[in-house]
């Protein structure tokens, strides 16, 4: 059984509503209705986060590897050395003040997935 689910996202300025549902129910179209600038506000200033953690850590893949990763990209199809990793970590404390485990970028290898990570460490540094 999936779990019904309902994403907003800002596109253009706009509020789009993707659900999984029949039918997103009027109420809810209401609510969001009527607190519209706060939610696109808050949308777009998550976006700028995840793409400044992007954009930060593209420049260090690039720096390590002279290759600019898309998002699906895996670090190891552009780098020959393993110890290309181990500079990426020590990167990373330096960018981002973020002690990343070794074995955790190994097994995020995915540029997306490290940005992910980065963002959620990021994250549980602010509640602490």
């Amino acid at each position: 059984m999936s779990s019904k689910k309902v994403t907003l996202s800002v596109k253009n300025g706009n509020l789009s509503i993707t659900s999984n549902l029949d039918e997103v129910p009027s109420w809810f179209r209401e609510l969001l209705s009527s607190h519209k600038p706060q939610l696109i506000s808050m949308l777009n200033s998550e976006n700028s986060e995840s793409d400044e953690v992007e954009k930060r850590l593209k420049r260090l893949w690039v720096n390590l590897t002279k290759q600019e990763p898309q998002k699906n990209t895996s670090f190891f199809n552009l780098t020959t050395s393993s110890l290309d990793i181990i500079k990426l970590k020590q990167k990373i404390f330096s960018e981002f003040n973020l002690d990343i485990p070794v074995g955790d970028l190994y097994k995020k290898k995915i540029f997306s997935d490290q940005v992910h990570h980065i963002e959620t460490q990021i994250a549980k540094e602010v509640k602490d």
